[in-house]
Parts: C-alpha cells; sequence; structure tokens
C-alpha cells in the first residue's frame, strides 16, 4: 500500500510494533471445512459492529486485496486503538472462496505450480510511477528476498533450463544493476516461483494478523463453487455454494459486499473431440505435457521427442511462448553460452535432430508479439516526442476520447520514426511476413543485449547512457510510446516534471488517475452502449489492440527463442484457424489445411487455453437479475463507482465485478465491441493497483460499523459523491487544453500528409517533422509547398544517376520521377489543407460523462473517504460517551 506513505513515520512505528518476517513455507493458510463455517458464519445475517465482504476467487486479486486490509491494520493501528478506547467494538470479516485447492490462494490460473517454465514480465510500472506498494504489497523488496533466500535452490531447479536459468543469471550480472545485487524490475522469476512467493507470504501475513488483532476474521474456503449469485436483496448479495469436485451443495452465505473475482475463466479453444484427444491444452505444466507426449508414443527411451515428431503450438503472442518454454527440457533445444548475444544458443544437436519438428499456427499472418527492449514508459530516445501529456490529455478530454486512437496514434508512430530514421510504414511493420517480422525482431534483440553488455562494465553517467541506447530500437521506442500512452501522459523524457505541471494543470481529470484507471477509462469511453463511437468502434480497437501488443510484449531473452528456432530450421510458421485441424490423419494423429490451402500433418497440438466468462456459473446466474449494460448483451451487468452492478431497476448493489465481464463482448451482427470497462482483468498487476483504495474504503465502513452507524456501507458510498468535481470547475479546467487539442490536431494531420508526400524518404519524413513540431498551420503548409518542395525535389533530381545514351533502359527516368514527387508532394498539400478545413472544434465530454468512464476511484479519494470516516466514528464515539458521563447520577461529600 505504497500511497500509505502519508502515514510518515508511523510505518516505521508500526512495523517495529508488527514485523511481518520473511515469507516461511511452513506457514499454514489453516483452511475451514466450507459447512460447518457457514454454519459459524450465519448464512442469513452479517457480523454485528462489523461488515463481510467475500471474494468470489482465491486469485491474485482476491488474495491481494485481503492483503492489502491486513496492511492498513498495520499502517492505522493507531486509528483502531482510538475507536475501540472511545467504546467501539470491531468484528471484520472478510471471506475468500476459492474453486481450487489451498496451493492456489493467491495464485489462480496463472501462477500455480502448473507453470514452472512460464515466465512473468516486468513490475508494474503504472505502480512505480504512484509508489503504490509498502510492507506487504512492495513487491520489489518481497521477490528481492525471496530470491536472496531461495537463489541457491532457483539456479539448482534451472540448471536445465538455458532460458530460465539466463533470467536468474541476469538478475545479478549487473546486466540491469550492480553487479551482485538482484535487480527484480525485470523478468527474473517463473510465474509457479512468484505464486509460491505470494502464497507463503499470504499465509504468514494472515498468520500473524489474526493473532495482532482478534477483530479481524480471515476465512478461507477451498475446493468450494459458488454455483449462483442472488441479489433480489441488493444491499446482502447471497451465494449459493458447492463442492467444487461433487457438486453437492454446501449451503448459501451472505455478505455485505461480494467481489467477483474470476478474472481467469479458462476453455478450450478447440471444439472439434476428435482433435481434442490429440491435443494438450492446460497450464503448460512441463511434466503433464510429458506425460501427455509419452501417452502419444512421441517420447524415446531418454524421455526426449522423437526426432520425427511434428509438433503444433497454437497462437503468436505470450501463450506461445509458454508453450515453447515448457517444451525446451522436452526436446533439449538450447544450450547456454555467455558469449551469445542473449546468453545461450540452439543446441546443435537439436538442430540436427528437429528439423522441421514445430510449426507455428495463428490466424494472423505477419504479426507476434514483440521483444521488450524498454522497461518503463518514460521517452528515452535520441530526437524528443512530437507531443506531450498535455495534448494527450486533450485528445482524452474530446468527445469521448476517439482521437486518442485517431490522432494519437499518428503522432506516436512518427515520433518513433523520426528518431529512429524511418517512415510511419515501417514503424508499424507493414507487409512483412511472419518469418521477415521475427528476424527483424531478433536483429533487435541482439543490438538491444549488446548495449546492455556494454554497461555492465561501465557506471554512473556513461553506464545510464548505455542503458538508454539499448532502448533505442524500433521495440524499444514503440514501447516507450505506447507504455506512455495506455498509461496516459504522453511521450514525455522527465516524468516527475511532466506530473507535476499535470497534476497543476488538471487536479480534476489527470492528478491521481494516471496509471490503470485512465488505462480503463480510454476503452471504456470508445465503447459506451448507445454512443455513436461505439456504433463502429472496430478500427479503434485494432488501434488498441496494436498498442496492448507493444504494452505486454515478451522478455527479451524469452523472446529469441522463437526466432533462434526459424533460424535453425526446427521452427516454421502457418496460418490458419484451429478449425482447419482435423482428427483423421493417416500419417500422423492429425491434418492442418491453411488460410492459404496448404496442408501439414501433426502428431499432436499444444495449445494453451483461453479466457471465457460464460464459463463461469457465478456470472452467467447473474443474466435476469442486473441492468444490462447494452440490451444486445444481457448477461454483462452495467456498473456504477466502485464496480457495483446495477440490479434490473437500476438501484446499485453491494455486489462488486472484478471478473471477465469487463473485457466486454463483441456486438452480435457488427464489428464492434461493447462495455469494456477494465480490460486489464487478467492482468496481476492491476489487481495490485486497486487492493490499496478498496481496503481504505473497507475499513472505512468498518470504523462506522464499529461506532454502531446502521447503514455503513451506505454512508461510506454517499461520502464519495462529495469528492467529485462541480460542472464549473470541471468546465474551468478542461477549458485549458483547448490549444493543445488544437496542436495535437495540427501537426496530426500535417504528420499524415508528411507521410504521404515522404513516401519511403525517411529523411525527407524527419526533415518535414521539424515544421511539425511548431504546431503552426502557416509553416506546416509551408513545408509542404514551393521553397522546401523546390529544394526536396532538386536534391533527389541530384542524386538520380541518369543515362541519357540508353533509351528506354532499366535507369529511372528523370522526368517520370520528378512528377511522381511533385504528384505527392501536391496531393499532401491538398489533403491537409482540407483536413484543416475540416478540423473539428475543442468539444470536451461533459463532467458526468468524462467521470463515467472511471469505474474505479482515485487512491486520494479513497483516502479523503476514510479520514472523514474516522473522524465520523470518533466524533459519534465522544458523543455517546459525553450523555454517558451526564446521564450519571453524581454525590457530592
Amino acid at each position: 500500500m505504497g500511497d500509505c506513505a502519508s502515514a510518515g513515520n508511523s510505518i516505521v512505528r508500526a512495523r517495529a510494533a508488527i514485523p511481518f518476517a520473511n515469507a516461511k513455507a511452513s506457514a499454514k493458510v489453516d483452511i475451514a471445512d466450507p459447512e460447518p463455517l457457514i454454519k459459524t458464519l450465519e448464512p442469513g445475517g452479517c457480523p454485528k459492529n462489523g461488515t463481510r465482504v467475500i471474494s468470489v476467487g482465491g486469485g491474485p486479486r482476491g488474495e491481494s486485496r485481503a492483503m492489502a486490509e491486513m496492511e492498513l491494520l498495520r499502517l492505522h493501528r493507531a486509528d483502531f486503538d482510538r475507536i475501540q478506547k472511545l467504546g467501539g467494538t470491531y468484528n471484520i470479516e472478510t471471506v475468500i472462496i476459492e474453486r481450487k485447492g489451498e496451493e492456489s490462494i493467491g495464485r489462480g490460473n496463472g501462477w500455480g505450480d502448473e507453470h514452472g517454465t512460464g515466465t512473468a514480465n516486468t513490475g508494474a510500472e503504472a505502480c512505480k510511477l504512484t509508489a503504490n506498494s509498502r510492507g506487504l504489497l512492495d513487491y520489489s523488496a518481497r521477490f528481492a528476498n525471496y530470491l536472496g533466500d531461495n537463489h541457491k535452490r532457483l539456479v539448482e531447479e534451472s540448471k536445465d533450463h538455458p532460458v530460465i536459468s539466463t533470467l536468474l543469471n541476469r538478475a545479478l550480472d549487473g546486466t540491469y544493476g550492480p553487479k551482485g545485487v538482484l535487480e527484480t524490475g525485470f523478468a527474473t522469476m517463473t510465474r509457479a516461483q512468484q505464486g509460491m512467493e505470494e502464497l507463503q507470504r499470504f499465509r504468514q501475513a494472515r498468520s500473524e494478523t489474526m493473532e495482532l488483532f482478534p477483530f479481524y476474521h480471515l476465512h478461507v474456503m477451498t475446493n468450494t463453487s459458488v454455483e449462483k449469485v442472488d441479489i433480489s436483496s441488493p444491499q446482502r448479495p447471497m451465494l449459493s455454494l458447492a463442492d467444487a469436485h461433487s457438486a453437492q451443495a454446501k449451503g448459501v452465505l451472505v455478505g455485505n459486499t461480494v467481489r467477483l473475482n474470476t478474472g481467469t475463466t479458462l476453455s478450450s479453444p478447440v471444439s472439434d473431440a476428435v482433435v481434442s484427444e490429440h491435443s494438450f491444452i492446460q497450464a503448460m505444466n512441463p511434466q503433464a505435457l510429458k506425460e501427455f507426449l509419452a501417452g502419444k508414443n512421441l517420447l524415446d527411451e531418454a524421455g526426449q521427442v522423437k526426432s520425427a515428431t511434428k509438433l503444433a503450438l497454437g497462437g503468436s503472442g505470450l501463450s506461445a511462448y509458454d508453450q515453447l518454454l515448457a517444451l525446451v527440457p522436452l526436446m533439449s533445444l538450447f544450450v547456454s553460452d555467455d558469449a551469445a548475444p542473449l546468453g545461450y544458443k540452439v543446441c546443435k544437436d537439436a538442430k540436427a535432430k528437429y528439423q522441421g519438428a514445430i510449426t507455428f499456427i495463428s490466424n494472423t499472418p505477419g504479426k507476434w508479439i514483440p521483444p521488450r527492449h524498454a522497461n518503463d514508459p518514460a521517452w528515452r530516445q535520441e530526437s524528443e516526442s512530437l507531443s506531450n501529456a498535455k495534448e494527450q490529455h486533450a485528445l482524452r478530454l474530446h468527445n469521448q476520447g476517439e482521437e486518442e486512437f485517431r490522432s494519437w496514434g499518428v503522432l506516436t508512430d512518427a515520433s518513433v520514426a523520426a528518431t529512429l530514421g524511418m517512415v510511419p510504414k515501417d514503424v508499424r511493420q507493414e507487409g512483412l511476413s511472419t518469418e521477415e517480422l521475427l528476424r527483424a525482431q531478433y536483429a533487435s534483440s541482439v543490438q538491444s543485449a549488446q548495449k546492455l553488455a556494454k554497461a555492465r562494465h561501465l557506471s554512473g553517467k556513461a553506464r545510464a547512457q548505455a542503458i538508454d541506447e539499448s532502448t533505442r530500437t524500433l521495440e524499444g521506442a514503440r514501447r516507450q510510446a505506447n507504455l506512455s500512452t495506455v498509461i496516459g501522459f504522453g511521450m514525455e523524457p522527465r516524468l516527475k516534471e511532466a506530473f507535476e505541471e499535470m497534476a497543476r494543470m488538471a487536479p480534476l481529470t489527470f492528478d491521481g488517475q494516471k496509471g490503470y484507471l485512465i488505462h480503463r477509462a480510454q476503452v471504456k469511453s470508445i465503447t459506451e452502449p448507445g454512443t455513436e463511437i461505439a456504433k463502429d468502434n472496430a478500427e479503434l480497437l485494432k488501434r488498441f489492440n496494436t498498442v496492448m501488443t507493444d504494452v505486454t510484449s515478451s522478455p527479451m531473452v524469452v523472446h529469441a527463442t522463437v526466432p533462434m528456432l526459424f533460424e535453425s530450421g526446427i521452427a516454421t510458421y502457418m496460418s490458419g484457424s484451429y478449425d482447419g485441424f482435423k482428427g483423421d490423419g493417416v500419417e500422423r494423429s492429425l491434418s492442418f489445411t491453411g488460410h492459404d490451402g496448404a496442408k501439414a500433418s501433426f502428431d499432436a497440438f499444444i495449445v494453451s487455453p483461453t479466457f471465457n466468462r460464460v464459463e463461469e456459473p457465478a456470472i452467467a446466474s447473474l443474466t435476469g437479475q442486473v441492468k444490462a449494460a447494452d440490451p444486445r448483451i444481457p448477461d454483462i451487468g452495467e456498473v456504477t463507482m466502485n464496480r457495483r452492478i446495477l440490479a434490473k431497476n437500476g438501484q446499485p448493489t453491494q455486489l462488486e465485478d472484478y471478473s471477465l465481464n469487463g473485457k466486454g463482448a463483441p456486438v452480435p451482427g457488427t464489428r464492434s465491441k461493447s462495455y469494456i470497462f477494465s480490460t486489464d482483468v487478467n492482468n496481476r498487476e492491476s489487481a495490485t493497483d486497486v487492493a490499496p483504495g478498496l481496503a481504505y474504503r473497507r475499513m472505512a465502513q468498518e470504523h462506522l460499523a464499529a461506532a454502531g452507524f446502521k447503514d455503513p456501507v451506505g454512508k461510506v458510498e454517499s461520502l464519495y459523491q462529495t469528492y467529485f468535481p462541480s460542472d464549473e470547475a470541471y468546465a474551468a479546467e478542461v477549458s485549458r487544453f483547448a490549444p493543445h487539442f488544437d496542436a495535437a490536431m495540427i501537426k496530426a494531420e500535417f504528420l499524415k500528409a508528411a507521410e504521404l508526400a515522404a513516401h519511403d524518404d525517411a529523411k525527407g519524413f524527419k526533415v518535414l517533422t521539424h515544421a511539425a513540431r511548431s504546431a503552426s498551420t502557416v509553416k506546416t503548409r509551408a513545408a509542404l509547398l514551393e521553397l522546401p518542395f523546390k529544394e526536396a525535389v532538386r536534391a533527389k533530381l541530384n542524386a538520380l544517376p541518369v543515362d541519357r545514351s540508353r533509351a528506354g533502359s532499366d535507369k529511372p527516368d528523370l522526368h517520370r520521377e520528378q512528377q511522381e514527387v511533385v504528384d505527392r508532394y501536391r496531393e499532401a498539400s491538398r489533403n491537409y489543407a482540407d483536413a484543416l478545413a475540416e478540423k473539428p472544434t475543442f468539444t470536451p465530454a461533459s463532467n458526468a460523462a468524462y467521470h463515467r468512464r472511471f469505474v474505479d476511484v482515485p487512491l486520494e479519494i479513497h483516502r479523503k473517504v476514510y479520514k472523514e470516516a474516522f473522524v465520523l466514528a470518533e466524533g459519534r464515539l465522544k458523543k455517546n460517551g459525553m450523555r454517558k458521563f451526564r446521564g450519571k447520577s453524581c454525590t457530592i461529600l
């Protein structure tokens, strides 16, 4: 709960008073059996002098919120002591319900032991920027402790997997930080290892917290499924529980608040039952995969994949790497090599044994998850970007923020092109085949790795410069541009200064919202049902998906595995749908037909499960009970502030939606998607981002309950309303961004014209971008006319080789070439003039419409509500105490 930093020295005192030791494997969750626990918890009611919050799902979302509550108790112990001294009584109940077993608490479907070779990306950049972690949520410190305590064991576990061992080595070898000092801000551990740390820390914290705070009751029900949610009593949602394995009913449980934390409900992407028989479709557990392949008689006596085996792997994103990393030890594909740019290389024996053994299959040829060369959102490129945070925010405020996907996309692509000496279409890597794209990505990774290798031997400013240079690749520049885009503050090189300036200019619409809040709001705004933009948002979402491909990316060391295998001939690619698989193989078990008609046969298909919200019974049970956000998609309920689902009469309930519903759904019969209010719902780091605020909100309710307020939950919700701006204050703030909107639109329209004029001339494009920086219509128009045009043409003509003695030769035709350049500039100039004439006037969204985009509340508002609730509770107890004192008889002696 890093934004608890305002507690100042009380943090130090709290930590001294309540020492949370390093996670111990021996600490137990002490799981309760559901049936007797339900009876103990009085299923028909809720605790007196307290509330009951139920988490449906014990993965990272449910667990991190309990951790945040325990952290708040620790940091604000003085508040709880004060209320108790005044006569208040606490009875706080948190219940976590998990379908899987004890070992899945805090791990869910993505961080369990079955992900022994699946890797995790870096820590959350947004969390770093907001200092959103201290103590129990300080993941950087926690992972460093865990790595330090378990380093020898982790090294031993990874010794037979060169890719994972390289990640671990580079956490210490000086690549990212001082040599010998653990650096956890980059991909270091597997998801299974991080999940184990999470489970152990939870066990420890739960045990110590419940001992130190007897009024805090954290119950955990495992192997339990929520089969139905009943919101007929909106302020007391009721859950019907069953044994997750036998489906035997276990009773019902009522909560003051119920949170749907089912973030990664899984299903199979293969519909053909015969194909499924020959497919491995589950978490990429190396041991389970080995058993599957052995069952298909595809392993030799040494437990290695046989040389003649043909395997198909599904996808071109991060899940494809999960599949490959699980296969690596079963094929001995790589060997460690410190001299190699990425720390390992393809094994010679594997190259000879497995030619053409692996085929990646996806629906998107020429698309592949890129390598991650940049790990923070600051613009660290050689040339300044062509736009800034103020201009991006202005585009966000206009209408539904659609220009963040249109015009801002032009500005980011052009900024990357200008600094790297490209034209924008090269930035987008248009027209490349999958194989060509992978070669380009690998060459870029080698360049970045070489710069990092150089940095290991440097210090101070020289080292910082080398690290900055390691990001000056196409993938590095794109990620810096696009990460800063989704977090909401433009391509700024000096983040602290940019944040401070934006906070002064936009305290109501930016400050406290940058990061995940803006990330969610960007997409909700263009998918809001009933709005004009949402009628056809396919192109806007296509741009968003392009941006997110760069943001998610793959750890560079991991990404290199695929292009290495392509280069060695072990891997290849086919474009097609999974429906192209048939279980009618003759020589092999499966046949496959690609989009282009190409055919292949495979012994097995290895593919990761997909997320599917409708597979979750708790979600499905809401149909008909909720107000549909979009009538065309009746099973997704509309949510209001703090993600409270609206009942079918439109009233807010105490059921909160953190499920896969947040990803919205396709609108039948259209290309659009509707009501995406949390596109990051399956992101583990977004869970920890929300958790601290929810802890403040929850404990604000507990203070009121302890002081005897009849409806502490409703009272706290009402307090939030006072912290949103008036229409007048909102209008005054957004008006400041009108000139920045005009500047951004002028730049974007000019850069589109500049791209047309320059065509393939990267130098010419960069020259034109100098005019764009001015955002002056006079200067930008001049750049496309007269003297600049004549100079550009003259320079091009002088550089053209001409052989006048060979009529009809293959040498360029001087006059034809000249005319083509002239025509491009003229067309670009006309297009630009038309665009300026049609340029929209800055039209900010209304106060209500803008804030409707935000389903979560800024942490600072949560804090203010907490403080106000504490004052109310304290005041009531003091008043009650005075009444008791006055009511006592007094005898004078």
